[in-house]
């Protein structure tokens, strides 16, 4: 079902009110997936909705995903928007795709993450991956998710009794440490070009991955080359939060970590 919202704020509010239909056992369904996608200043005006929403928590059978859409050379935006830290305010994940097929695996895997740890989740969409042309594997089994019997209730789901200060710690103690849980598990994050004796780690990720991967074409830094440069590369599918294990364990043994993102800085940090 496509469901015009009137704007950015009401869409939100009625995709929140989709995640609360069965809680009086009034839903048709067991579970309602949202997707809700604006601009950058779309993103602005609905965060009051973004972080009420995340907190209370989606529908333990279905899930809600944000896609973003930043114009960072104001192509056709009134700004240069960078809306992963207005995200990152309400404590939501954001995934970044690179490419095409990306955003269909990262949109599987969203509402996957959304259901499981109870949270919103932020899909990072620029013109550089969202206005192109790609063949793309759009078989429906193509993303494999891993958690049945590894992922544990983290009883992030919304609930009609709730207290603010409760659905704090809920998020804190609980949805959060699941969210990096998920990631690790599903390998969100991974290395592409492997080097045990690397000196010099390139990480990145969305958009600036694909510029890191021509950059490195251009220059002819291939495997082969890349082991004789000591150099490692590391890709990032989910910026917030950063899933700790994967990246401490390539970091071992680097000299120098070269972050390479868009606008402000959101990896480093």
């Amino acid at each position: 079902l496509f469901q015009p919202g009137l704007n950015e704020d009401s869409a939100a509010t009625a995709l929140w009110g989709s995640q609360q239909a069965e809680l009086r056992g009034e839903g048709k369904y067991q579970g309602v997936f949202g997707l809700w996608y604006g601009k950058g200043p779309g993103v602005d005006r609905s965060g009051d909705v973004f972080r009420h929403a995340n907190l209370a928590g989606t529908s333990r059978y279905g899930g809600v995903l944000v896609a973003m859409g930043d114009d960072h050379t104001g192509e056709s935006s009134t700004t240069l928007h960078q809306s992963e830290y207005a995200l990152v305010d309400a404590m939501m994940p954001i995934l970044s795709p690179a490419g095409v097929q990306e955003i269909l695996d990262y949109s599987a895997f969203g509402w996957a993450l959304s259901r499981h740890a109870g949270v919103w989740v932020g899909l990072k969409c620029v013109k550089d991956t969202v206005e192109v042309s790609e063949v793309v594997d759009g078989q429906i089994n193509k993303v494999t998710l891993a958690e049945n019997g590894k992922l544990p209730d983290c009883d992030g789901s919304i609930r009609l009794t709730d207290l603010p200060i409760d659905q704090e710690k809920r998020l804190h103690l609980n949805k959060l440490p699941a969210v990096k849980q998920f990631a690790k598990i599903n390998k969100l994050d991974r290395v592409v070009l492997k080097n045990k004796n690397a000196k010099i780690g390139i990480i990145s990720a969305g958009k600036s991955w694909l510029d890191v991967s021509h950059a490195l074409q251009i220059l002819g830094i291939t495997k082969v080359a890349a082991g004789k440069l000591g150099i490692s590369t590391y890709k990032v599918g989910m910026v917030w939060p950063i899933e700790p294990d994967g990246l401490i364990e390539w970091a071992k043994g680097l000299e120098t970590i070269i972050v390479v993102e868009e606008k402000r800085k959101l990896i480093e940090g």
